[in-house]
């Protein structure tokens, strides 16, 4: 194993190394500081009560944060939500009269646009 040379030996510190930092010198952002993507959309299906379906449709429409993707009766109602508000939303939904069933499915942002 070839030895190092002594300038990468005195760039490298053993304590940083172990802290999960390569180099000594100027420091990159750790990975907990980098800014993380939007999370992509997840997909809620909404199974309705018939009569109640365009009633329905309007409030959840409503709501913030909620995209309505599709409506036709008597498919499930399908709307997305950002990832990290799936549980508020399927909360909401829940208590909502005339919703029998909220799910949500994981999905990949270019199937919502």
């Amino acid at each position: 194993m070839p030895n190092a040379s002594s300038t990468d030996a005195a760039a490298f510190d053993r304590r940083r190394f172990l802290g999960g930092v390569w180099r000594s010198g100027p420091s990159e952002p750790s990975p907990s500081r980098i800014p993380k993507p939007d999370p992509a959309p997840t997909r809620l299906l909404l199974q309705i009560a018939p009569a109640r379906f365009d009633a329905v449709a309007g409030a959840v429409a409503a709501l913030d944060g909620i995209r309505l993707v599709d409506r036709r009766p008597p498919a499930p109602l399908i709307a997305a939500v950002p990832s990290d508000a799936v549980g508020a939303a399927l909360a909401a939904l829940a208590a909502m009269p005339g919703v029998l069933t909220a799910n949500a499915v994981p999905s990949d942002s270019e199937e919502l646009t």
